[in-house]
């Protein structure tokens, strides 16, 4: 089962039972995402209580910070490679300040390129 976007438990449970003769309840859906999660292998995005697998799997590292690009428009997530420590040091710089993060994810959401591409495409039609 493949996804081009972030799916819920509900969401992953539909799909599963549409493909899969003996049925699984979403409970038990989310106990197994539960598992990936505290093992690395997929994360919980919070801002739409979705899940999302972790293109980081394959690098051999593990990483305590993740950030997460989140299209409003088309719904996909991309996590990011913090290549320039940008998010470590942030994190860093609230911690300086007497601040403590509650999670260790950033995630922003807005518009990716494909989609303001396709919005730009459609407002010159209209000006033509």
């Amino acid at each position: 089962m493949k996804a081009n976007k972030p799916l819920s438990a509900y969401e992953l449970t539909d799909q599963f039972n549409k493909q899969i003769n003996t049925p699984i309840l979403a409970m038990s859906v989310y106990r197994i995402l539960g598992f990936l999660e505290s093992v690395g292998l997929v994360h919980r995005l919070k801002l739409e209580n979705k899940f999302i697998p972790c293109s980081h799997v394959n690098d051999d590292r593990e990483h305590q910070l993740s950030m997460f690009l989140i299209c409003s428009s088309c719904n996909k997530a991309s996590e990011v490679k913090d290549l320039n420590n940008s998010v470590k040091s942030l994190f860093r710089e609230l911690k300086m300040k007497g601040f403590t993060p509650a999670t260790s994810q950033l995630e922003i959401s807005g518009v990716c390129f494909g989609c303001q591409q396709s919005t730009a495409n459609t407002i010159k039609k209209k000006d033509k």
